[in-house]
């Protein structure tokens, strides 16, 4: 984390009431969602997930969700 933010990234930290473990990633309308982390040391793990082409509606939807899960979030 410390290197994304160094490098300008703005990072939150989730707190509540549930621990938060989604992998996710939306790039235009194709969302990938599974229980990777993005790191070297996950890529010897065996990992399942899967890439979804949204609607509109559907990408509107996961920016929203997005949106409210970053509003939870702390900055440090």
């Amino acid at each position: 984390m410390r290197r994304l933010v160094a490098q300008g990234v703005a990072v939150r930290f989730f707190r509540g009431d549930r621990r938060l473990h989604q992998k996710s990633m939306l790039a235009d309308a194709t969302l990938y969602i599974g229980s990777m982390n993005f790191s070297e040391a996950s890529r010897a793990n065996e990992e399942r997930g899967v890439f979804l082409e949204l609607t509109s509606t559907g990408v509107g939807a996961e920016l929203a969700a997005f949106d409210a899960l970053w509003e939870q979030g702390r900055s440090n």
